[in-house]
């Protein structure tokens, strides 16, 4: 049986933990943030500090990365020698730098909706409402993107969307960065693999995703809310 350390942002991957340790595994597990860290109590071995888990962990031990934010840390225990699932700086580009990511997009052709970035809110709404023909979809970026209050927002129209940003701007008085995508009816599709730096591990995965976290499409987007999962084996 092996050992494994999972480095959580909020917990998102403690369920693979708790399975993990109950298939006889040696599991530890850190919690990033203060909210979520009685996520799990008496269910796992759980650290409260980066000295206790430090301590704990050696050589024999993989660590896992549950969601993005860690790249950092994640790229320096692989520099000493640790063997490191997931979690990079990398990574984190891709996921939480929005238009880093859609300029690696372009770069290997990968279509997307009409973008545009802004870093205030005032020009945000003014984009909006010189565009109001179209349905604009708000995706915070950057520092605004940790916000718990802030998530991504299909609008129904530009008066909708420019009262959302006017409320927004009251719950956020740091820097701003965000996205507006146009909208596009449909369904969300998405596709993962895991690399492990030289060649592609089978099999890949395809998702249908469910963001409203209310039935018939109501209420704010989540992360996902239900999916429907199958594999794909490529070769």
């Amino acid at each position: 049986m092996g050992k494994f350390l999972f480095l959580s942002n909020s917990g998102d991957g403690l369920g693979l933990a708790f399975k993990m340790k109950d298939a006889g595994h040696q599991v530890g597990v850190y919690i990033r943030s203060s909210k979520s860290r009685k996520n799990f109590d008496k269910m796992l071995l759980k650290f409260n500090t980066g000295e206790q888990w430090r301590t704990w962990l050696d050589k024999k031990t993989t660590v896992v990365f549950d969601s993005n934010g860690g790249g950092a840390l994640g790229d320096q225990l692989r520099m000493q020698g640790y063997s490191v699932f997931m979690g990079s700086k990398f990574a984190d580009i891709l996921e939480l730098d929005r238009d880093a990511a859609f300029e690696y997009m372009k770069q290997v052709g990968i279509k997307f909706p009409h973008t545009e970035g802004f870093y205030d809110w005032e020009s945000g709404k003014k984009f909006v409402k010189g565009n109001n023909t179209k349905r604009w979809v708000f995706k915070p970026s950057g520092p605004l993107a940790d916000n718990d209050a802030i998530g991504s927002y299909v609008s129904h129209d530009a008066d909708d969307l420019c009262e959302m940003m006017d409320y927004w701007s009251t719950m956020h008085s740091g820097p701003v960065e965000y996205v507006l995508q146009e909208f596009l009816e449909g369904v969300a599709i998405s596709t993962e693999g895991w690399f492990n730096g030289k060649e592609w591990m089978a099999p890949f995965n395809h998702t249908v995703e469910r963001k409203q976290i209310m039935n018939n499409n109501l209420g704010p987007s989540g992360g996902c809310s239900g999916n429907a999962v199958w594999a794909w084996h490529y070769g």
